[in-house]
């Protein structure tokens, strides 16, 4: 059947084509012709098509042609030809017209156009016919119908809309992705769309769910056809009617837990027990809590706990129970501390009794400005232990400077120590200095730290200097060092009845020094003489035990910080040997080399030394003439990819040329977080795989958060009510209707009023609230009393009343009218910006619709409604740009703005003989 239809269609085709050809030899023989001046026509989009028709009579009498032209669907003329023309004998007629293609038409396909001429006396028929293309056009666009959509968080999930318009002339395919936290009734990918020319759809989508909390999405909407692509933005408030600023409106005092255990047996078994919690209060201050106990093993038996309660307040603190700090030594004991601050000035004292020891231990610290860039610190101690009868005590000072180019220190202080078995008190003394000034072509770097033999303290007896000049010579710098520490201490011995001033340790370095930058990273070098010497051991006098090391170093140093972590390359190679009396020097050459680094989540570091490089180790190889090299490999992994858990992998292989030790230990740590319980869990496993027998080692640690109510009212309740105030009195009246669904803000908290008109602030502390209420103004009919924000100093648990008032309304239109030859079918109206004016000045802005109608909501008043000139363009223009609205004696009016298209200026051709 479908093969007998296409062989009729053929036949058919070919019997109008013979039947054309039939009318021009009949023609031809009657001395009539027709010719059209373009037999084919290009139309581009936005044209119309010119063309003309010649009709020439070369008969000896005149003719009259009914004219009829048949146009494809949806076409037209812009002026419609003669029903008839007459010809006059030898003379010719020219009928011109214009082609307005229809708004469904395809670009690139021909389209024909057919002239039929009949013969009014004979009844003989000429037909002739032209092909017309339309150019073709890809054009489209996407329009968002709401860009902003508020719901409240107790309404239904809402739906958003978007147009897309197809004004090309083609088949347009399009793909639609959408990107949303929420869960939305159209896949994100793969929804395509099929649209004919001039075309247009509305796309709904739902939300069909979100997840627990989430009270807004910017949902991404892209839209793509033909390589190109476009992307809008729905924005989607959910707004609760009540929100809860924080969980309780008691007091919270957050108790961390942390227990952890070590070791597999009695003999190398501990356990640690952290408790500590910070609570803040109103004004600013925090009470905290810490206690800490120690359990070691049976082969120690010793135990040590640490309990603590501190008071921080904007000036004060207060501190009690187990107390630790650091003056010159580390002090622990039971006591408290006292501290007081107030502008630039602070001072602290402290009082305890030490836990290792009998006797007492007291402290103070002071610290104030003398000018802005100047310091003023003080700290004083005094120490009594009964067990070893040593009583000692200082005081020291020192200003500082600081600047944008320099940073100075100075101070020192004086010291006492009495030794009652020994029967002395000796007196002592420290100095310290520090200069850093960085300028633009040099830079200078100082610390100097020194205290005599009797200073109390881990510094006792401390000689420690540290300097630094460069050249900065564009990316070169160039300089020397000097570095010096030694500690030569006065020493108690035999329980206390007897002391020696002896030299423990001598380290010194000085030498020159380079430095530049290379690519992303910095390569320094030093060279220089090199001096170490420790001593093990008391003397009964200041002798050496030991002999020291002399020689010469070179360093290199080359770091670069990358985007997963240092990079670092260091090489040093030392000529040195032990110089002793009465001997000879005996120099020779050691290395040592070492690059570490890390590459996303796996690290390594390498390290190789060739021979002695510490100072025991030259002591090694004097005393045993053992020569040996050393080796250390170690690779570390992290990963945290998985939500919960965390995995850290190590491998350290160490080994001596000597093969008295060699290790490989392997340790692996496990860690299970649970963040919405505040709980962890860890594990590590620590072993030498090359003698796991006696060195696997494991520790366990758990970590809990419990969030403990106090019985103290900390936060407060706030409810902001809308109404309507029908008897403008500004006060609420149980008659009053509420306004419901209406949209406020609160200190950037966005709200949406319940069935009560209400919008509930919970948990809040005391301050003052904006109440933000531009978002409440679409409310057609009422306004809120004060237009834009009102504060609301909030102490305690308050109800505010927002009064509404009956408003006026204007409702507009902009209408388009279009020219007498004018090619646009649509167009769209929607996002005009509309002003309206009062007599104030003030201004109040609205946006059209897509059919370009506008409301606003507005007091008593008189109103000047004004249309931007801007957004007409070229191609058309307001008739009128402002209109005067008086809605003093009436509730409501409307206005009309027409858009006017300009007219066409057609091109007029006419043919040629």
């Amino acid at each position: 059947m479908q093969r007998l239809i296409k062989i009729f269609l053929l036949l058919s085709a070919l019997s109008w084509v013979s039947h054309a050809n039939g009318q021009d030899m009949m023609l031809s023989e009657q001395s009539v012709s027709v010719q059209f001046l373009s037999d084919s026509m290009h139309i581009a989009p936005g044209k119309f098509g010119f063309n003309t028709i010649r009709i020439f009579n070369h008969s000896s009498e005149s003719k009259t042609f009914r004219v009829k032209m048949s146009l494809p669907s949806g076409w037209s003329l812009l002026r419609d030809l003669p029903a008839s023309t007459e010809v006059r004998a030898g003379e010719e007629n020219i009928l011109s017209f214009r082609l307005k293609p229809g708004d469904h038409s395809f670009g690139g396909k021909p389209y024909p156009v057919i002239i039929d001429l009949e013969d009014a006396l004979t009844g003989e028929q000429i037909r002739r016919y032209i092909r017309v293309v339309l150019s073709q056009i890809n054009n489209w666009d996407i329009k968002l119908l709401n860009p902003v959509i508020y719901v409240g968080d107790d309404e239904a999930l809402p739906n958003f809309s978007f147009y897309l318009y197809n004004h090309g002339n083609r088949y347009e395919l399009f793909e639609v992705d959408l990107t949303s936290e929420f869960m939305l009734t159209l896949p994100s990918k793969g929804t395509q769309i099929l649209l004919g020319p001039a075309t247009d759809t509305l796309i709904t989508v739902g939300v069909r769910s979100r997840q627990l909390n989430q009270l807004e999405d910017n949902i991404v909407i892209n839209v793509a056809s033909r390589g190109t692509s476009k992307t809008l933005q729905q924005r989607i408030l959910i707004s609760p009617s009540e929100f809860k600023a924080n969980p309780s409106d008691k007091y919270i005092l957050p108790l961390s837990l942390r227990w952890q255990a070590n070791g597999m047996s009695k003999y190398n078994f501990s356990q640690i027990l952290n408790l500590s919690g910070d609570v803040e209060f109103e004004n600013g201050s925090f009470l905290g809590i810490r206690s800490q106990s120690f359990i070691f093993n049976d082969k120690y038996d010793a135990r040590f706990s640490y309990h603590s309660l501190a008071y921080r307040g904007k000036k004060a603190r207060v501190e009690v129970g187990s107390v630790q700090d650091f003056f010159q030594s580390q002090i622990f004991g039971i006591g408290g501390r006292v501290g007081y601050h107030f502008g630039s000035k602070d001072f602290e004292v402290l009082a305890l009794r030490p836990t290792f020891y009998q006797g007492i231990s007291l402290g103070f610290r002071q610290s104030f400005s003398l000018k802005n860039a100047i310091t003023n610190e003080t700290e004083a101690y005094y120490s009594v232990n009964k067990d070893n009868g040593v009583t000692s005590s200082y005081v020291e000072n020192s200003l500082n400077l600081r600047n944008k180019k320099l940073r100075l220190r100075i101070g020192g202080g004086l010291s006492n120590e009495k030794a009652e078995k020994i029967g002395i008190s000796e007196n002592g003394y420290s100095l310290n200095c520090a200069l850093a000034s960085v300028q633009k072509w040099f830079s200078v770097q100082s610390n100097v730290r020194i205290t005599s033999s009797w200073f109390p303290g881990t510094a006792r007896g401390l000689n420690f200097q540290n300097h630094q000049a460069l050249l900065h010579l564009g990316p070169l710098r160039l300089g020397g060092f000097a570095n010096t520490n030694t500690r030569t201490p006065s020493l108690y011995k035999n329980d206390f009845t007897e002391y020696v001033e002896q030299t423990t340790f001598q380290n010194t370095d000085y030498g020159f020094q380079f430095g530049s930058k290379i690519g992303d990273g910095l390569l320094t070098a030093k060279a220089g003489e090199h001096y170490q010497l420790q001593n093990v051991g008391l003397s009964s006098s200041n002798s050496l035990l030991n002999s020291p090391v002399v020689g010469k170093k070179l360093s290199l140093n080359y770091f670069r910080r990358g985007r997963f972590g240092d990079q670092v390359v260091q090489l040093n190679m030392v000529r040195a040997g032990m110089e002793k009396e009465g001997q000879e020097l005996g120099l020779f050459n050691t290395y040592n080399a070492s690059v570490s680094g890390k590459v996303k989540s796996l690290g390594f570091n390498l390290k190789y030394e060739y021979g002695p490089f510490y100072y025991f180790d030259y002591l090694y190889y004097d005393r045993t003439s053992t020569w040996q090299n050393r080796q250390q490999y170690a690779l570390f992994w992290s990963s945290s990819q998985l939500k919960r858990l965390k995995t850290r992998l190590s491998a350290n292989y160490y080994r001596t040329s000597q093969g008295n030790v060699n290790m490989l230990n392997t340790q692996a740590e496990v860690e299970f977080d649970f963040p919405s319980r505040e709980m962890s869990f860890s594990m590590t496993n620590t072993v030498n795989v090359l003698n796991p027998k006696n060195s696997y080692f494991v520790s366990v640690a758990f970590y809990k958060t419990f969030n403990l109510k106090l019985p103290f009212k900390k936060y407060h309740t706030l409810r902001v009510r809308l109404f309507k105030d029908s008897n403008a009195n500004n006060t609420w009246d149980a008659s009053e209707q509420p306004l419901k669904g209406a949209n406020l803000i609160v200190n950037g908290q966005r709200l949406r009023t319940n069935s009560k008109g209400e919008g509930v602030l919970k948990n809040i502390k005391n301050d003052n609230y904006v109440v933000d209420l531009k978002e409440s103004r679409n409310i057609m009919g009422w306004l809120p009393d004060k237009l834009s924000s009102d504060t609301i100093q909030f102490k305690k648990d308050t109800e505010v009343s927002l009064a509404f008032k009956e408003s006026k309304t204007i409702h507009g239109k902009i209408s388009l009218k279009t020219s007498d030859y004018s090619l646009t079918t649509k167009l769209d109206l929607s996002g005009m910006l509309i002003i309206a004016k009062n007599q104030n000045g003030q201004e109040f802005t609205t946006l059209t619709t897509e059919n370009g109608e506008f409301n606003f909501n507005l007091f008593s008043g008189v109103y000047t409604v004004q249309m931007p000139a801007s957004i007409t363009g070229t191609k058309y223009y307001f008739e009128e740009l402002t209109k005067t609205v008086n809605l003093q004696q009436q509730k409501s009016e409307s206005i009309e703005f027409q858009l006017i298209e300009k007219k066409r200026k057609l091109n007029i051709r006419r043919s040629v003989d």
